[in-house]
């Protein structure tokens, strides 16, 4: 018996010390092709293109603050009005509009800074920036396909195709 609980225990130390040794492969770990400061050095971009894009990303990164604050609320709101004993269809209809209208302009804050470094670019610069994108459109529809939500019970509310 003690046999069997001392093999069971160095099994599992070894598995641990095995997982943990593996490289994390999260949001942390982008690596260089995540890396958008990679991606401006091998633009070779000139030092007004760089101060320009420098630029647009401080505007739109205060708009996103204030759109992601208002979208904060809205989302309070909406859990407000759908806990209150009589729930006002319009007010929660009126708030669910409002929360797709502040994600559609944080979405569309970041597509336009896209557009608008394009435009920023050479010839040469845009054929890479065309690249990149390309590469990251594949990189994140790969990670939504394997997306798959699951609720408290692990219950996958996720793709059924598997």
């Amino acid at each position: 018996m003690k046999r069997a609980i001392v093999l069971i225990v160095m099994i599992f130390a070894f598995l641990v010390v095995n997982l943990n040794a593996q490289p994390f492969h999260g949001k942390g770990d982008m690596g260089r092709k995540g890396n958008p400061f990679f991606m401006m050095e091998k633009l070779n971009l000139t030092d007004a293109q760089k101060d320009q894009i420098k630029d647009m990303h401080f505007a739109n990164e205060k708009a996103e603050i204030e759109i992601e604050a208002n979208l904060k609320l809205a989302r309070l709101e909406m859990k407000e009005a759908m806990t209150a004993d009589n729930i006002d269809k319009n007010r929660v209809l009126s708030l669910h509009d409002k929360i797709n209208n502040l994600s559609g302009q944080i979405k569309e804050g970041k597509l336009k800074i896209m557009l608008e470094i394009n435009d920023l670019l050479d010839e040469n610069q845009k054929k890479l920036w065309k690249e990149h994108m390309l590469q990251k459109g594949r990189h994140q529809m790969a990670q939504k396909k394997n997306w798959s939500p699951k609720n408290e019970r692990g219950k996958d509310f996720g793709r059924r195709d598997r």
